[in-house]
């Protein structure tokens, strides 16, 4: 059996919108607004997105605005 996958949701970080869910380097995440833990004029950590998953989840993650990511334009959230 031969398995093709045509899908090409590639776009760059900066096309998502908050709320987007997607995926990089093998991980899932969803686009938050910009934050900033910023003490004056230092900012310690920012960050544009959640982890989503197994080991980070929970996370905050920082994704450069041309970085390649892949949207999930399908997702659901089933609750048990």
């Amino acid at each position: 059996m031969k398995i093709e996958d045509n899908r090409d949701n590639t776009r760059h970080f900066s096309e998502l919108v908050v709320g987007d869910v997607f995926t990089c380097e093998n991980g899932w995440y969803i686009k938050t607004m910009e934050m900033r833990d910023a003490r004056g004029n230092i900012s310690y950590f920012s960050g544009n997105a959640i982890a989503l998953g197994d080991k980070m989840s929970g996370c905050l993650c920082n994704f450069d605005d041309d970085r390649k990511v892949e949207l999930l334009d399908d997702v659901t959230l089933v609750l048990n």
